[in-house]
């Protein structure tokens, strides 16, 4: 989302103009402090935090292994504009969606088509082969082939955010402070569009709210964003369809007086929902983002926190390569790992990290605002084309899933102990992708012999099997050095 600042006497009023599901527009993020660039309240410590606090003054441990390259640059260059969102296509290309409202389809080789101009984007939803964008105004766009047509306009609340579940496209439309016209505070409303139906306005109302982000998760929506105040507030989150809809509670950061948390992205897969917020100063002149925090749940009702930032905030989240990826708005790139989140630093200077997505098994697309203006990076965990993978790599299907096989599948792929297993794997390795990502989220690509997958392997760790494998065996060193090798699928 952007702010647009405007000053009446000693006191700084927002008004929030459009949604990204990020404050891409506060001054201040897109860099690290400086003597120049500070905050007058110190940043808010999370509640139920399980993970050390990231900071830009102390570098986190430092992954090795993935290349990155430039995919995409806008032009021409505007200052200031960033990719907000991106949905990858079957064919390769990508659907860039930037906050200038310029909606590119890039091809696999980085060339643009500019498909539509729509003033302004806050997000991109996708179903039944259509991708939907949050523009501007309360109006929704939908792309079929490649024309996008006007598919929706809420009369009165302007900011919007999509989803779309099972064909069903929902708008979240709300409006931050009180109506200009009427001085009223009017309250969030969701509207739906059926598949194959027509749109149903205000099909439901979530109360005193902005919303800020939305996505499916499994047989609901989920919509976050905060209290609908222009001083001090927490982060909201609501998850439904139709006209029912339940709020949840969030672990919330312990915001003083004139700060705001605010819910940035939400990202699932079939077993995890995460959930990131911003925490930001609305007393500083200009606005400050102080810190936020990545949240995530595995029934829906309770969140562990596994990421908490000062002076930075997430705002761009991605499962790729069997872990979770956390974008910022000062720039940085992490991926969780068994010790915690690692910094990859090899990711090309910019202004934030506004949207990530998984092409393939080996690439993350990464939108950002880069130093020029809008940029397109792909991060690559394969070798470049014009080099070939080392003979002796070691791979997933090729010399770890023969280990399994031997080793773990008597317990870990009997669909009895399904219930109590905590690493499972299907029953015979039958699911090739479903097992690599179940091993994959247990290594340490940093330090391989502090991976889950080896130390339980040897009988540490309360490994209820006990020892499986000798430590120095063959079948130890193969795993181990799969993991040296970054892990391939």
């Amino acid at each position: 989302m952007t702010w647009k600042l405007k000053e009446e006497g000693s006191t700084m009023k927002f008004r929030l103009v459009c949604t990204l599901a990020l404050a891409w527009g506060i001054v201040g993020c897109n860099s690290k402090p400086s003597d120049n660039n500070t905050s007058t309240t110190t940043a808010p410590t999370t509640s139920n935090t399980t993970a050390p606090p990231i900071s830009n003054t102390t570098a986190p441990p430092v992954s090795s292994g993935p290349s990155f390259a430039a995919y995409y640059n806008a032009t021409p260059a505007v200052l200031g504009e960033a990719v907000i969102d991106l949905v990858p296509l079957p064919a390769g290309d990508v659907v860039v969606a930037q906050s200038s409202g310029a909606l590119n389809r890039v091809d696999v080789n980085g060339q643009p088509a500019l498909e539509a101009a729509v003033g302004y984007v806050g997000n991109l939803a996708e179903t039944n082969g259509s991708i939907f964008a949050a523009g501007e105004l309360g109006q929704v766009h939908e792309r079929s082939g490649a024309a996008w047509t006007l598919s929706y306009t809420h009369a009165t609340l302007p900011q919007v955010v999509v989803a779309a579940l099972n064909g069903d496209v929902y708008s979240f439309n709300s409006l931050l402070g009180t109506d200009p016209v009427t001085g009223q505070v009017l309250p969030a409303q969701v509207s739906q569009r059926p598949s194959g139906g027509a749109w149903a306005p205000d099909v439901a109302s979530l109360g005193n709210v902005q919303i800020t982000a939305a996505a499916p998760w499994n047989t609901t929506v989920w919509a976050g964003g905060s209290d609908n105040s222009l001083t001090t507030g927490g982060p909201r989150l609501f998850h439904g369809t139709g006209a029912t809809w339940t709020e949840i509670a969030l672990p919330a950061a312990a915001v003083g007086t004139n700060q705001l948390e605010i819910v940035t992205r939400i990202m699932s897969t079939p077993t995890k929902l995460w959930v990131s917020t911003m925490v930001i100063d609305t007393l500083s002149t200009p606005a400050v983002a102080i810190g936020g925090a990545v949240h995530e749940t595995v029934d829906g009702a309770t969140f562990t926190t596994v990421a908490a930032f000062n002076g930075d905030s997430p705002i761009s989240l991605a499962w790729h390569e069997g872990t979770l990826f956390v974008g910022t708005l000062a720039g940085r790139l992490f991926h969780e790992e068994p010790t915690g989140m690692i910094e990859e630093t090899a990711l090309p200077a910019n202004l934030g990290v506004f949207a990530l997505a998984s092409r393939d098994a080996q690439t993350l697309l990464i939108g950002l605002r880069g130093n020029a203006g809008a940029e397109l990076v792909l991060r690559n965990s394969a070798p470049p084309a014009n080099q070939a993978p080392p003979a002796n790599l070691t791979t997933y299907a090729g010399d770890v899933r023969p280990v399994l096989m031997a080793r773990c599948t008597v317990c870990h792929s009997d669909a009895a102990n399904a219930g109590f297993i905590a690493y499972p794997l299907s029953v015979g390795l039958t699911d090739a992708t479903a097992d690599y990502n179940e091993t994959r989220m247990r290594v340490n690509l940093v330090t391989p012999d502090a991976s889950p997958l080896l130390r339980k392997a040897v009988g540490l760790d309360g490994h209820g099997g006990g020892a499986s494998i000798a430590q120095g065996s063959s079948d130890y060193t193969t795993l181990q050095q799969w993991i040296v090798d970054q892990a391939p699928q």
